[in-house]
């Protein structure tokens, strides 16, 4: 299959096809510039690609009034991200526990939906920033547990 760039309307590549119809508009699979820039960071530095980084936790969003009262949120304001189920050996284990509420990462509050803000007034989820570093790389991440608010740092693994 030949690989071809998208570009966004200023021209600036934007992802690569790598899956299409060539029968239909519109449909195929695009890999953002973003996991295409941090393959080929990967492979030159380590010779091959040491994969996309995960938290290895569930997560559940924070937009019910219901929700946030259990977990001890401000109704009209704080929002941040429940921790559902933690992934045995996974990034998260043995740093975060289920009922953990992410409400930081780094500097950047979370959102009642998830979201972190990036390049100004954008927004992005919480998942995407994560997936966003490289393996190996460290967070710091704000969470509230049993109403109290602790930071850790979760070393990311693949």
């Amino acid at each position: 299959m030949l690989l071809k760039t998208i570009c966004d309307d200023s021209m600036q590549v934007c992802g690569v096809a790598f899956a299409g119809l060539d029968s239909g508009q519109s449909i195929g699979y695009v890999i953002p510039v973003s996991v295409v820039m941090l393959f080929l960071s990967s492979f030159e530095e380590h010779g091959k690609f040491m994969g996309v980084p995960s938290l290895g936790a569930m997560l559940q969003t924070t937009e019910n009034a219901a929700i946030k009262r259990k977990y001890g949120l401000d109704d009209g304001h704080q929002g941040g991200m429940i921790v559902t189920k933690v992934v045995e050996l996974s990034s998260s284990d043995g740093v975060l526990q289920e009922g953990d509420v992410i409400t930081h990462i780094g500097d950047e509050e979370v959102g009642e939906d998830g979201s972190v803000a990036f390049r100004g007034f954008e927004r992005i989820s919480l998942v995407h920033k994560v997936t966003s570093c490289r393996p190996g790389e460290s967070i710091p991440l704000t969470v509230l547990r049993s109403d109290q608010q602790m930071d850790v740092t979760i070393a990311l693994k693949t």
